[in-house]
């Protein structure tokens, strides 16, 4: 069957996994992957915790939730990504002016939303809110339709723990310590759930400042992500990092330096499958992608089953 996601409006309270699986009018859930005319093959559509996924050889993640594929960190995208065999997702945040943490690479709405207005950081969330994802951001299918802004509390109702959340403060760098305090106080062992993310050149190369510190302090795993450009800086910042990045059309020399410090490698951000063959191919184990078309073809068309 094909699962279309209910769109909900925005005072909707945060969707959990049960709820969402409601909506679906499933009890429980296995995803099932399955070709045009072929028979369905099940997939693990879920990292148990951050050491299997880096125990997977690859392992996706969806960048923005798909980026290029659904409006990026959009509930929807998210949820999309996550039915097609995302076990992990990539979140960058902004935090208005009255402590809401929510979705935003930016430090503006403007690319995202197409108006012109204050920093994120300055507006509140009833302002923010008044506004939508454009549909049209993602390349694939530009005709869609646009979708509301995703609160940390909707995302981590709907995706902890089942999926491993990738999560970088962004622009809100200096509530930092904020955000680890909403990270810390989840149920469980957060620490096994979600892998905190940043620019590779960040914070200082003695590592006693930045979210790569922070994250070390409080026990998470953190990856550090660079390009071509920053190859000078690479050998002084990499110790910082337990995962690097890199994107993955940077020269195989270059590569080929980052293979030697021996630790896992995200090749990011993948648009297409010609990029995951070409980071696959330079030793990445991850691959950050912004579309579906990235993925493996089983891996492209899903199926919901009641287990």
């Amino acid at each position: 069957m094909i699962v279309v996601v209910p769109t909900l409006p925005d005072n909707e309270p945060p969707v959990s996994r049960r709820r969402f699986l409601g909506l679906m009018g499933l009890g429980a859930s296995t995803l099932l992957v399955a070709g045009a005319a072929g028979p369905v093959e099940r997939v693990d559509h879920r990292y148990t915790d951050v050491s299997a996924m880096l125990a997977a050889d690859p392992f996706y993640v969806a960048h923005h939730g798909c980026s290029r594929t659904w409006p990026e960190m959009s509930l929807y995208a998210y949820t999309e990504s996550a039915l097609r065999g995302f076990g992990a997702l990539e979140l960058s945040l902004a935090r208005t002016s009255d402590g809401v943490w929510f979705g935003l690479h930016d430090a503006t709405l403007d690319r995202t939303s197409g108006i012109t207005g204050p920093q994120a950081s300055a507006m509140t969330w009833a302002q923010v809110r008044s506004h939508r994802i454009l549909g049209r951001m993602a390349a694939d299918d530009p005709a869609q339709p646009s979708r509301p802004y995703l609160r940390w509390e909707e995302l981590i109702a709907a995706f902890y723990p089942s999926q491993v959340i990738f999560v970088d403060p962004k622009y809100a760098l200096t509530f930092q310590r904020e955000l680890m305090a909403k990270m810390n106080a989840l149920p469980g062992i957060p620490q096994d759930h979600l892998v905190c993310k940043d620019y590779g050149v960040s914070g200082d190369a003695n590592k006693s400042t930045g979210w790569a510190e922070l994250a070390a302090t409080n026990g998470y795993r953190s990856w550090g992500y660079f390009f071509a450009a920053d190859a000078a800086a690479i050998p002084r910042y990499q110790d910082r990092w337990d995962i690097l990045g890199l994107n993955y059309g940077a020269d195989e020399s270059l590569w080929a330096s980052m293979r030697a410090y021996g630790k896992p490698i995200i090749g990011h951000i993948a648009p297409n499958a010609a990029a995951v063959r070409a980071a696959r191919a330079k030793g990445a184990v991850g691959l950050v992608v912004s579309s579906v078309g990235a993925l493996p073809p089983g891996r492209r068309r899903f199926e919901l089953a009641a287990r």
